[in-house]
């Protein structure tokens, strides 16, 4: 699996053309997340960062170098709906848009198309990528020339742990992260259920989103009962198929239609246990995603 840095390297000229430069993204507060059921732009990109989007990846990108990316605090999508691209730059104003214009309905003249939204990527803020195979110099020339490209032209030759570093090298130019270290999927299905065990007995919920380092969770045998700092040594979790066991204990507690307790995992647990969250948080943002462009 290519898996990226937090401050990635160049690896040499040709990691990616014409691209802008700027500073590395703060890795903000710990407990920091962005929520994001992906209905739009998040606002301050500063503080909240950019949304990623990934054109027609190849398919080591849309599995591990996304998930990677995830893990790491980068709201990161892939789609394969490149005649959808102006109601996603619509959408998501601010993002980074990645373009694999090696892929593409037959007939798509990717130089065409992106030429003709110059106007639109600049007055939507969005940041665009040009993905390919193709390293002659003549033609990264002919995209640079032709499209408005912040992030350059990214070759993908080579192993993939160096073109991942020539990928997130362009999102922490681009303070893609912002101040934020985890993403939090809002779970709009009931396919996020937790079981705690208090004082004895199990109490059975509902998560409303959840991310690496904690969980908003509605519990409502425990609303009478549970208390903010309280602990709890054997939170379960089944997120769609996957079962896992954390502990942690409860930082907040909002009072809005229903009681929601807001819980923070604690570091210690093992690495599978973060392969099934992270694994989770990637397709529910993937499919909040799917939803808001259907």
């Amino acid at each position: 699996m290519a898996t990226p840095t937090q401050t990635p390297q160049h690896t040499g000229p040709s990691a990616g053309t014409g691209a802008a430069t700027g500073d590395a993204a703060s890795a903000g507060d710990a407990a920091r997340t962005g929520a994001d059921g992906c209905t739009g732009a998040d606002g301050n990109t500063e503080i909240a960062g950019r949304k990623i989007f990934f054109v027609h990846p190849p398919a080591w990108i849309r599995e591990d170098l996304i998930y990677s990316m995830v893990k790491l605090g980068y709201k990161t999508y892939s789609t394969e709906e490149s005649r959808g691209l102006r109601k996603l730059v619509s959408l998501y104003p601010g993002s980074l848009l990645f373009a694999n214009v090696d892929k593409g309905p037959k007939g798509f003249d990717w130089l065409k198309i992106l030429s003709s939204m110059n106007d639109l990527f600049r007055e939507k803020d969005i940041r665009l990528g040009v993905l390919s195979e193709d390293n002659r110099k003549d033609a990264i020339k002919r995209y640079l020339s032709a499209v408005s490209a912040p992030c350059g032209y990214i070759v993908l030759t080579g192993g993939q742990k160096e073109i991942a570093s020539r990928i997130t090298t362009q999102t922490v130019r681009q303070k893609a992260r912002g101040r934020r270290t985890q993403v939090r999927a809002r779970c709009f299905d009931k396919n996020a259920t937790v079981n705690v065990k208090y004082a004895g007995e199990n109490h059975a919920g509902r998560v409303l989103d959840i991310s690496g380092a904690g969980a908003a969770c509605v519990i409502p045998s425990l609303d009478d009962r549970l208390r903010k700092d309280e602990r709890m040594s054997d939170i379960q979790f089944k997120l769609n198929s996957r079962i896992c066991t954390v502990s942690g204990k409860v930082v907040g507690i909002r009072t809005e239609s229903e009681k929601t307790f807001v819980l923070l995992f604690d570091e210690a647990r093992s690495d599978s246990v973060d392969e099934k969250i992270y694994a989770f948080v990637k397709e529910t943002i993937q499919r909040n995603f799917e939803r808001a462009m259907a």
